[in-house]
């Protein structure tokens, strides 16, 4: 997980957050397992965080989830699932996990709706092209 910080507040005393080569952002970066609720993390008032980010990865056993995206509170979660393309019984397929949140409470809610089934995805990437609205293109549309 990482917490971005705002630029414009003063970091808390006994946190040392890093700086990102590419954007110069200050983060502050944890390792954690975003389901255990039991982990204690650093104090930093919501107020001086620009987002909280995360990624995942779902094995097969543990339940895929309906590839997509979703949003929840302003936060927005991508699941695309992807394979080490072998056929067969080699083939192994996971699904990579991506959340951006407001909050750390936020990231959690919405990836722990994710995982438990409650939440759905605003755009869902399997469904069948036969279920899809059709769209009326303008008569003079080409195709560049």
């Amino acid at each position: 997980m990482y917490i971005w910080l705002r630029e414009e507040v003063d970091i808390p005393k006994g946190i040392n957050p890093e700086i990102h080569q590419a954007s110069g952002k200050k983060y502050v970066s944890i390792k954690c397992d975003l389901m255990d609720v039991t982990i204690t993390l650093p104090t930093i008032p919501d107020s001086s965080i620009e987002r909280v980010t995360a990624k995942d990865v779902i094995e097969q056993y543990r339940g895929f989830r309906q590839e997509g995206i979703y949003r929840y509170k302003g936060a927005v979660l991508v699941v695309k699932t992807k394979s080490n393309g072998q056929a067969g019984m080699d083939r192994q397929e996971w699904q990579e996990v991506n959340v951006s949140a407001p909050t750390v409470v936020i990231l959690r809610e919405i990836y722990t709706l994710v995982r438990q089934g409650k939440l759905s995805p605003d755009e869902n990437w399997e469904v069948p092209a036969s279920q899809l609205p059709k769209i009326k293109l303008p008569d003079n549309w080409e195709r560049n």
